[in-house]
């Protein structure tokens, strides 16, 4: 009796061994509801399939409507997919698969009502992704699902309106894309904390992110696009960061970005464009960084940026560009540095740029275009450097008030079609050394163009040089230059004693204040240097230079001085 018991035990332990063994390594296709039928006769100790399962085939339909016959399977390691079944409605017959080594697919199937039948399915070792399924209802039948290791993509289920089911999943290392489904809201996603790819959400009747009031970090691009009934960013109060863009366009009904209070960096681009109700940017508060692009673009009603009082650093560029109805830049005062162009243009009926105040330097281009009621652009007091600087087709603009303090232009100053502009003089502290083009055309009034950095670049040689279709004064480049010429005439006269002259071998210079002379240095009248004199007294000699007309530069220890002189015989 004893041996026989343990004959008995012996093979009821081989026989659990036997069942437990992996199968089919090369993976099965089913293609028709016989072949699930027939699949425990077929394999009847088969319970862990090694390779990739195949319910359905893609682009054609199959007549499976049940999944009875695999009920054995508890572990599929490669993936699942079942797809293009016409007449399946449920899973059953998945109620003992645990789990699922690689990804779990589900689409195309127009009859699927819900996903009872793997209500025992714990883990996904890459990516669940549900999509076309028409008639899909219900996916709480993944309440017990703890592990998704990528992706969840569930797009384009067009009864779905709950994601009931999904939430004991915690994070994603991959991908999150809710889209074309119409739920309301992200109830289901109650659990997730961290996506370390990135979120995609475009479904049409979904009015906030209640549902994702966890998630504190995204690890890459978000984008909320056409979210017709999208007002606010309600449920993701404890998101920090988006480390990758966040793109949020074409919402009809968002109004205010309410929600993102905790959100602190942005670290690519912020695009905000063609959002209809949007009015500013409030629930932004805590946003300080911005690494890439901010770009503001058609957003019909913006009035102000209100709730980017925080913003200190764009790393890219800045656009603010066609909003119709932006009135005032009110919000961004604090920035400090944007790393390339700043970019205002084409806003309607923007009147004045006065809230850059603490910005100090760009890395590129300072550009101002086609703002037809922009008069006022005095908020750049801080600002000292800019790699170029266009302003164009701004009628209404009178002055360039504000960039006083600017000093460094390091390639182009562009002004053009500005037809009230008066006068240059705010850009005279400009250093023009490395600057290789000026364009001053199409000022209908502008007749004064002999600032100090214009006129020291006119006489920089090899030089891109466009000076025309301006008032009397700064209708060409001959005209700038006399006018520099008499201005440095005059505020030298004032200074300077130079005598006699005109002169043969020796001419004396003094000047009226305490300064010592350093050095003089003597131009012909092409601009060639003749003469360059280091001071050791008050007279200069003469005698190597042909007669003629000279021009004369005087460094003295303050100042620099300029004065027209001749030499007969």
């Amino acid at each position: 009796m004893k041996n026989f018991t343990l004959l008995i035990f012996s093979f009821l332990f081989s026989g659990i061994t036997i069942l437990a063994q992996p199968c089919l390594p090369e993976g099965i296709t089913f293609y028709d509801q016989q072949q699930v039928d027939e699949f425990s006769t077929n394999f009847p100790d088969c319970t862990e399939i090694e390779g990739d399962v195949l319910i359905g085939w893609i682009g054609t339909t199959s007549d499976i409507s049940n999944l009875d016959g695999l009920n054995q399977i508890n572990k599929v390691n490669g993936k699942l997919f079942i797809n293009w079944n016409m007449w399946l409605s449920d899973l059953n017959g998945l109620n003992n698969l645990s789990s699922i080594g690689d990804s779990l697919l589900i689409e195309y199937n127009p009859s699927l009502k819900n996903l009872s039948g793997l209500a025992n399915l714990n883990t996904i070792g890459r990516s669940l992704i549900i999509n076309y399924n028409d008639s899909l209802v219900d996916i709480s039948g993944l309440r017990r699902l703890t592990s998704i290791g990528e992706s969840l993509e569930i797009s384009d289920n067009n009864t779905l309106t709950s994601l009931s089911g999904l939430e004991n999943i915690n994070t994603l290392n991959g991908n999150l894309a809710i889209r074309g489904n119409p739920i309301t809201n992200l109830n289901g996603l109650n659990g997730l904390i961290e996506v370390h790819g990135n979120c995609a959400f475009n479904n049409n009747h979904m009015e906030d992110f209640i549902g994702l009031s966890n998630l504190q970090n995204i690890g890459g691009t978000t984008y909320v696009t056409r979210c017709d009934s999208l007002e606010n960013f309600d449920g993701l109060e404890n998101l920090e960061q988006i480390s990758g863009k966040f793109d949020v366009s074409n919402n009809q009904k968002l109004y205010s970005f309410t929600g993102l209070e905790s959100l602190s960096k942005i670290g690519l681009d912020f695009w905000v464009s063609d959002n209809e109700k949007l009015t500013n940017f409030s629930g932004l508060n805590s946003l300080d960084t911005i690494s890439g692009y901010l770009l503001i673009m058609d957003n019909e009603i913006l009035e102000n940026l209100e709730g980017l009082e925080n913003l200190q650093f764009v790393g890219n560029f800045l656009t603010l560009f066609d909003n119709d109805n932006l009135t005032s830049l009110q919000g961004i005062q604090d920035i400090q540095h944007v790393g390339t162009v700043l970019s205002v243009w084409e806003n309607e009926v923007l009147q004045e740029i006065t809230h850059f105040n603490h910005l100090q330097s760009l890395g590129g281009s300072l550009d101002i275009g086609f703002n037809p009621n922009l008069s006022d652009i005095s908020g750049f007091s801080e600002l000292t450097s800019v790699y170029a600087i266009a302003i164009w087709n701004n009628p209404l603009l009178n002055g360039l008030n504000g960039l006083e303090n600017l000093t460094f232009v390091e390639q182009r100053i562009s002004i053009k079609n500005n037809p009230l502009l008066l006068n240059l003089f705010p850009l005279s502290n400009v250093v023009s050394d490395s600057m290789t083009e000026l364009i001053i055309t199409g000022n209908e009034r502008l007749s004064e163009c002999h600032a100090k950095s214009i006129c020291d670049f006119l006489r920089h040689p090899g030089t891109t040089i466009q000076i025309h279709d301006n008032a009397v004064g700064c209708s060409s480049i001959e005209e700038v230059n006399e006018a520099c010429q008499s201005a440095i005439n005059k505020y030298s006269a004032a200074h300077l004693i130079i005598f006699p002259n005109p002169a043969e071998n020796e001419i004396y210079v003094r000047l009226k204040s305490n300064e010592s002379i350093e050095k003089t240095i003597v131009y012909d009248n092409f601009g060639k240097t003749v003469l360059i004199d280091i001071v050791t007294g008050t007279s200069i000699n003469l005698s190597g230079i042909q007669p003629g007309i000279y021009f004369m530069e005087i460094h003295a220890s303050e100042n620099v001085y300029h004065t027209k002189f001749y030499k007969h015989h």
